[in-house]
């Protein structure tokens, strides 16, 4: 009853983590003569701040005499690689930014769509600016299929107050919601929909937008 596990990084879509999973599946059948049915593969995502401890020291680096495919990296490389690839896909909203789109009622939002390159149908929806971060929510909760979308593909591309970025989507959950609560009331007072996006199945579906470097791939 073979039973596989891959852990990576985050950041790749569904769509390929679901390919990897049925060509193990495959692989698994026809090498070792298992029938389908007795094969299963999970997958987990675990950060780069937590890779080395998690993932290299007690199963890579502790098992290494069992390894039949051996890293050509070592702990040392994997930590540079860490601070090398965060510098490289994640950057910060400059204060001229989110200044214009604090000021601004014009976001669109496009999350990637399930090939991981084509952006999808861009959505309009009310955003928010607290200290250095840009927030937004879907209206109908979880069940949004833009922020589906962002929860699944974690990038893609949106255009408000004139600036068109490259952005990466993160959930949110915690104290800062109140916060976030405190902007929407003032940004959007006069509005009759304010009501609903602070409720709390709006509050659930509240994601950071992050901008990114154009060729930093996310998938």
């Amino acid at each position: 009853m073979p039973h596989v596990t891959v852990k990576l990084w985050p950041g790749k879509s569904e769509q390929r983590k679901k390919r990897l999973a049925d060509e193990i599946v495959k692989d698994v059948m026809s090498i070792l003569d298992y029938p389908e049915e007795s094969v299963s593969i999970a997958i987990e995502e675990v950060g780069p701040k937590e890779w080395t401890k998690s993932v290299y020291e007690p199963e890579i680096q502790a098992k290494w005499d069992k390894l039949y495919h051996q890293p050509g990296y070592t702990a040392s490389d994997d930590e540079s690689r860490q601070i090398g690839m965060s510098s490289m896909a994640q950057k910060t909203w400059s204060k001229d930014e989110l200044r214009k789109i604090a000021h601004t009622d014009d976001l669109h939002i496009s999350p990637f769509r399930e090939d991981g390159k084509t952006y999808g149908t861009p959505t309009w929806i009310w955003s928010v600016v607290v200290d250095d971060g840009l927030y937004v929510r879907a209206y109908n909760g979880k069940h949004s299929r833009w922020y589906q979308a962002a929860m699944r593909q974690k990038a893609g591309r949106i255009t408000a107050g004139g600036i068109t970025k490259e952005v990466s989507f993160e959930p949110v959950e915690g104290a800062i919601n109140d916060r976030i609560d405190d902007v929407y009331r003032a940004k959007y007072k006069s509005s009759p929909y304010l009501g609903p996006m602070i409720s709390a199945k709006t509050r659930a579906a509240t994601v950071k937008i992050v901008p990114r470097e154009p060729n930093a791939s996310a998938f």
